[in-house]
């Protein structure tokens, strides 16, 4: 109740099933008086060694922030999608006994003169949490942009003013998460309220490899101890009435593992989290359910090629900037970037008529 129209998401309670409601709360209550580390909030959260260092050090300062006395921190999470900003900043606010609220940047510009009044509702809603709150603003460069650029309309002036001005002031209960991924349009001023910058960047080998052991534990396979089979049950409950069948692997060594890690130089944590729940889908399609290194490589393929087919799509993008500056200045350069987009649909028809006949070849 009270929620503001800006947050998409938050960890305030809320449930569609009244009856489940009261254990909701003692879950989150259970949760808040846990004694907390900072390797509590690294728990899950695969990221390279000299990240999770840095990360450590800020997971110190906000379990401790209580005992120090001390304001808040500002924090900017930038780098390509996928690498695992949201999940930390979740992770960050419940480990470390915070509400957290999740909004997104493109949400400002649709409420035109209304933007203001939303944007004050939210912090005002998030000083008023008893523990605190970490707001967590996804896609920041939507419109937290250069207040240079002329093309910017009026509304959206004063929202980045009413933004800097609410936080001008170092908060005692409000953490601030800007999540990005392009630092560099951000307004210089925002760039001044920021105390930790930090950057996620695709996983190295090393990285997918645990990472593909996660997800496999994760997803393809069955609760083994008492504990895990009353952690699945907790979380799907109907499965006690309408069960549920798990697959089973076969075949599929540490050989496996570290060569297809290998293939996937490249990947985001998101897109190989996707490609463990493809196999556990794919897996589905034999009779027994049985996942083997022929069905991962199957589904790996595909995935190899819709990530060179995203490609292209990013090339085609930056050349469409590039033919607008080139179009004032030459008309040569114009021309060769006509070429070069023929030739990018090209590939990309390619691309997608070798994912078909892969796709009914799995069929």
């Amino acid at each position: 109740m009270g929620k503001p129209r800006l947050v998409r998401e938050t960890s305030k309670l809320y449930s569609n099933n009244y009856v489940t409601l009261p254990f909701v709360y003692l879950r989150k209550q259970m949760l808040m008086r846990m004694k907390r580390t900072e390797k509590d909030l690294l728990d899950g959260v695969i990221l390279e060694k000299k990240l999770q260092d840095q990360l450590r050090e800020i997971s110190y300062a906000i379990i401790n922030r209580k005992k120090h006395f001390a304001p808040c921190k500002n924090m900017m999470f930038y780098g390509p999608p996928g690498t695992g900003k949201t999940l930390f900043a979740k992770k960050l606010a419940m480990q470390s006994g915070l509400e957290y609220a999740v909004m997104v940047g493109s949400d400002i510009a649709p409420l035109g003169p209304l933007a203001v009044t939303e944007l004050n509702s939210l912090f005002d809603w998030a000083e008023n949490q008893t523990n605190g709150m970490v707001i967590f603003i996804d896609e920041a460069d939507a419109f937290l942009r250069d207040r240079k650029q002329g093309e910017m309309s009026e509304y959206m002036r004063h929202t980045i003013n009413s933004f800097l001005y609410r936080t001008g002031t170092p908060s005692e209960k409000v953490i601030l998460i800007l999540a990005t991924n392009g630092p560099e349009q951000l307004d210089e001023a925002v760039h001044d309220r920021i105390d930790e910058v930090v950057g996620f960047g695709l996983p190295s080998k090393k990285e997918r490899q645990t990472m593909l052991y996660h997800y496999l534990v994760k997803y393809c396979t069955p609760p083994q101890s008492t504990m895990q089979k009353i952690q699945f049950l907790y979380k799907y409950p109907r499965s006690i009435y309408t069960g549920k069948k798990l697959i089973r692997m076969e075949g599929v060594s540490h050989e496996v593992i570290e060569r297809i890690a290998e293939e996937t130089d490249g990947f985001s944590g998101r897109e190989i989290m996707k490609m463990v729940v493809a196999w556990h889908d794919a897996a589905f399609t034999l009779p027994d359910a049985i996942l083997t290194p022929d069905v991962m490589d199957a589904v790996l393929n595909k995935f190899k090629l819709q990530h060179k087919l995203k490609a292209t799509w990013t090339k085609d993008e930056a050349m469409i900037f590039e033919k607008m500056f080139a179009l004032e200045e030459m008309k040569e350069g114009s021309a060769k970037a006509e070429v070069k987009d023929e030739n990018m649909v090209k590939d990309q028809e390619s691309i997608m008529e070798q994912i078909e006949r892969d796709r009914m070849k799995m069929k």
